[in-house]
């Protein structure tokens, strides 16, 4: 099978409205006319991505872990991942399950919020990710071996359901 890729974008989502508009991107609800988004849905939080949005900055700012404090601006407040697909797995209902599976691995700790797309060659899923444990207000921190290790497993969920 060829590659999965995983990507990490970079970008740290420090206000409230990048939040919301990522969740919105997500959803295919943004001001885009195409329509993008296959199948969405989230853990932790509703499906309507404003609410989802709401619901994931809730959580943030009720450990207080959002916004500025101290005369510091915000650190990361969301993960954003994409994994994308080989043109040669071109079943949107099998990525589903595999987007199922990814979000397994955050949902018992993290709030995840997440979208099949096909605006692309390939099929990929984009995942928004809370830093905000809603069952302990622990910020998400990974070393780089901790990331490597984790996008493998993430990497190994997507090829065990692709096999079935």
């Amino acid at each position: 099978m060829e590659n999965i890729i995983i990507k990490f974008v970079k970008e740290p989502y420090r206000r409230d409205k990048d939040i919301q508009n990522l969740l919105c991107y997500i959803a295919g609800e943004c001001d885009s006319k195409e329509e993008h988004t296959r199948y969405c849905c989230g853990e932790g939080v509703p499906l309507a991505p404003g609410k989802a949005a709401r619901r994931m900055i809730s959580v943030q700012k009720s450990f207080g872990k959002a916004g500025r404090k101290y005369g510091k601006k915000a650190n990361r407040r969301i993960y954003h991942y994409i994994v994308s697909f080989p043109l040669s797995v071109d079943d949107a209902n099998c990525v589903k399950l595999v987007a199922m599976e990814i979000a397994d691995i955050f949902s018992g700790q993290y709030q995840v919020y997440y979208g099949v797309h096909e605006d692309e060659a390939h099929l990929h899923i984009h995942y928004a990710i809370n830093a905000v444990s809603y069952v302990d207000g622990k910020k998400w921190h990974k070393s780089r071996k901790e990331i490597e290790k984790l996008e493998a497993q993430m990497r190994e969920r997507a090829k065990e359901v692709l096999r079935r």
